[in-house]
């Protein structure tokens, strides 16, 4: 493997892995209050940008969907923590 394609590899996996810890930060961040939102659309950010970075990746759109469904769980939590 080309050493540029290695990198491309290696950063998409690292944004991926980043994305979904920063999705069970959106979830803890609603649970203590805070800026929840915004570590939602850094994850889902994350994970698409992994997607761009290495187009071939299979574990991005993973990555996106377990994202999307973390962002869900933060909302509901939330409406159901404020009602």
């Amino acid at each position: 493997m080309h050493r540029s394609a290695r990198l491309r590899v290696t950063s998409a996996r690292s944004l991926a892995t980043l994305s979904v810890v920063v999705g069970c930060a959106s979830v803890i961040a609603v649970l203590v209050h805070g800026p929840a939102l915004l570590f939602g659309a850094m994850s889902l950010g994350s994970a698409t940008t992994a997607g761009t970075i290495h187009e071939k990746s299979r574990l991005a759109p993973a990555v996106f969907l377990v994202d999307l469904v973390l962002v869900v769980v933060a909302a509901v939590l939330f409406f159901v923590s404020e009602g």
